[in-house]
């Protein structure tokens, strides 16, 4: 009866965590490149668009979390067992960062290419709304792609029981 509450609860701390660190990324990188208002609506538009796929990216963590917890009933009952779920929770999480990565660099070049060769940062302090826009569909395009893949990659990290061969 506790596992749902214990899923949602390392659920949201992971969440929070990792759109922590894309807010600070993005805030960094707005204040390197932006000499004038960072609080215009093209930065806002563009912080959202990053932290929705960031939000759908990490959607895909609940499908390994239940499998992990059926498959050891005594997950968080014993330490050395809530060791592993813990660790095998922050495997999934690290390779969720990574795969954002990937999505934010390879969006990052397709946007290069597509637009007049600017930066994303600069077109959306400028109020730019047209290239942010489309930095937003190319970003959501390949997440929502990206994201049903995930599970696959997931699976293949989960300690599933050994099957005996009779053969």
């Amino acid at each position: 009866m506790k596992t749902p509450f214990i899923i949602l609860f390392i659920l949201i701390v992971l969440t929070f965590i990792t759109l922590y660190i894309v807010h600070l990324w993005y805030k960094s990188r707005i204040k390197k490149t932006a000499v004038l208002d960072v609080d215009s609506f093209g930065s806002h538009l563009l912080e959202s668009g990053m932290l929705i796929c960031t939000g759908m990216l990490l959607s895909e963590l609940i499908y390994p979390m239940r499998i992990l917890i059926k498959l050891d009933k005594n997950a968080f009952i014993y330490d050395n067992a809530t060791k592993e779920a813990i660790s095998m929770y922050c495997l999934y999480w690290a390779i969720t960062a990574i795969i954002l990565l990937i999505i934010l660099f390879v969006t990052h070049v397709l946007y290069y290419l597509f637009s007049d060769k600017k930066s994303i940062f600069i077109d959306a302090v400028t109020g730019n709304h047209g290239l942010v826009i489309l930095y937003i569909g190319i970003l959501v395009a390949i997440t929502l792609v990206t994201k049903s893949v995930m599970p696959d990659i997931f699976d293949q990290y989960i300690p599933y029981p050994a099957v005996p061969g009779y053969m």
